[in-house]
C-alpha cells in the first residue's frame, strides 16, 4: 500500500515503524531525486533525521545500509506487484501512476548501483530472481524460458522509458504496449480478461 512519509516526494512502500525502514525510505527519496551520487551517509542522515553516528552504530556502516536498502526496496516492490496482480495482472510490473514511477525510479537506481557494488548486487540479484518467478507465476507458467527472458527484457525497457529524466513515456502508454505484447504471446493481461465482457 502506498503512503506518504513526512513531506517525502517518494511514496512509502517500506514500513517506517523501525529505524531501518525509516532509513530505507530516506535512501529511496535521495536516490530517486538526486541519483546515486547523492547517496551519502550525511545526506541519508539529514533526510531520515537519524544521526550518522547512530547509523554506523546500529548498522555497521554504509555498506550494510545499502545492502538493506536494496533488499527491502526489492521486497516492497515485489509485494506491490503481487498485490496488483489481482487487478491488473502482469501490467503491475510497470508503474501505473506518478507515485509508482518514483518508486520504480528508486528501484532502477538500486539495480544500477548493484552493477558496481558487490554488497548491493546480492540483494538486487535475489529480488530480480523473485520478480522473474512472480512473473512466471502470474502468467501460469505458460511461457518457455526464452519467451520469459524476452518479456522480462520488455518490462525492464518499458520501466526505463517511463522513468527517463527527459521526455518519459506516460505510464498508461507503457502498460498499453505491454498489454499488446502479452496479447501477441497469447497470455491474459489480468484476471478481468478471463471473465470476459
Amino acid at each position: 500500500m502506498l503512503g506518504w512519509w513526512r513531506e517525502s516526494t517518494v511514496p512509502q512502500l517500506i514500513d517506517t515503524s523501525n529505524r531501518v525502514g525509516t532509513l530505507v525510505v530516506a535512501m529511496n527519496e535521495v536516490i530517486a531525486t538526486e541519483g546515486i551520487p547523492g547517496l551519502t551517509l550525511r545526506k541519508i542522515a539529514a533526510v531520515s533525521r537519524v544521526s550518522t553516528g547512530s547509523i554506523i552504530h546500529h548498522l555497521g556502516g554504509k555498506s550494510r545500509l545499502l545492502s538493506l536498502g536494496a533488499g527491502l526496496t526489492g521486497r516492497a516492490l515485489h509485494a506491490s506487484i503481487s498485490d496488483a496482480r489481482w487487478s491488473v495482472g502482469a501490467l503491475g510490473f510497470l508503474p501505473g501512476g506518478e507515485d509508482e514511477v518514483l518508486v520504480t525510479r528508486a528501484w532502477l537506481a538500486w539495480t544500477e548501483l548493484g552493477r558496481n557494488d558487490p554488497v548491493v548486487e546480492i540483494p538486487v540479484t535475489q529480488a530480480r530472481r523473485e520478480e522473474r518467478a512472480l512473473l512466471a507465476e502470474i502468467l501460469d507458467y505458460r511461457l518457455e524460458r526464452e519467451e520469459l527472458d524476452l518479456l522480462t527484457a520488455v518490462i525492464e525497457g518499458l520501466r526505463e522509458a517511463v522513468c527517463r529524466p527527459t521526455r518519459p513515456m506516460p505510464p498508461a502508454r507503457a502498460r498499453d504496449l505491454l498489454a499488446r505484447h502479452l496479447d501477441r504471446l497469447g497470455v491474459l493481461v489480468s484476471l478481468a480478461d478471463a471473465a470476459g465482457p
